[in-house]
């Protein structure tokens, strides 16, 4: 959900490929937020292959992504 909130704020920008993690649908509706996020250095994921978008963010873990969303 934090991805998708920074991805609304940035405008909706089209990542210029898609994330490849096992756990995000290419149909997700927050699959855009995810590509975009990684594409510009918000986020790496969870591991290599996987984004757990279910697990809650730390307030440390949102902190940092609001630093990266920014600049």
């Amino acid at each position: 959900m934090t991805m998708t909130y920074l991805w609304m704020l940035a405008g909706k920008p089209a990542a210029q490929k898609s994330a490849a993690y096992t756990d995000v649908a290419p149909g997700a509706a927050y699959a855009g937020a995810v590509s975009w996020a990684v594409e510009k250095g918000v986020t790496t994921g969870k591991t290599a292959d996987t984004f757990a978008p279910d697990t809650p963010c730390t307030r440390g873990q949102i902190a940092t992504f609001l630093y990266r969303a920014m600049h």
